[in-house]
């Protein structure tokens, strides 16, 4: 089994992210803010007559690394553990960059500047602004790069990335555009750094016999 254990420092040197892509469209406008909010509260009024719904807003709300390297085949998620850390950093560093530019309010803000609270879930990472959502760009570029190595596996990574997305929206931390730009940014990103030069195919792992 080819392990990136000796070589992913000599990769990552090179960064993951040479080349940056156009940022994310501006984010709608305030009256499709007040659209979208009513589609934040039936979201959440529907996780929290869901256990499941409601377990995974509390389960994605810190890291989902974890959860990404379960999806991993047996004795794979400490090798990649390293690489899954340093793409997280590097996508909240650009995803920051972004939210200050795009100065969005959370639903939370908006509700309540329309004169009413919004009943969501506990957290302790909606404290920044919410345009894109940061959990979206880096649970969807985890997906994409492990996905790469194995190829096998893609499918499921992102559909995890999916479930992590839709669980801001559930937990009201984020607008549905605001999961929907964090995917897209995440997708161009990954894109730019790849005709940076960036491999990991080299590094593809087949699914045993």
């Amino acid at each position: 089994m080819n392990h990136l254990s000796s070589d992913y420092k000599a990769i990552l040197a090179r960064k993951i992210f040479i080349l940056t892509p156009n940022p994310p469209q501006c984010p709608p406008n305030t009256e499709d803010n007040i659209s979208e909010l009513q589609e934040v509260m039936r979201s959440i009024e529907g996780a929290k007559e869901s256990p499941e719904r409601t377990l995974m807003t509390k389960i994605f709300d810190n890291s989902f690394i974890d959860d990404f390297l379960r999806m991993l085949p047996d004795g794979a998620a400490h090798s990649f553990r390293p690489l899954c850390e340093i793409l997280i950093s590097d996508m909240e560093t650009l995803v920051l960059r972004e939210k200050i530019r795009h100065a969005r309010p959370r639903p939370a803000e908006v509700a309540k500047a329309q004169g009413f609270s919004l009943d969501k879930f506990p957290s302790d990472t909606d404290d920044s602004l919410s345009y894109p959502s940061g959990h979206s760009s880096g649970a969807r570029v985890l997906a994409l790069a492990l996905g790469e190595i194995f190829p096998h596996r893609k499918g499921v990574l992102i559909r995890l990335s999916e479930l992590v997305g839709r669980s801001r929206v559930d937990g009201g931390f984020h607008f549905p555009s605001d999961v929907q730009a964090g995917f897209r940014w995440a997708e161009a990103v990954w894109d730019a750094s790849r005709k940076s030069g960036v491999r990991l195919s080299d590094f593809k792992i087949k699914k045993p016999e």
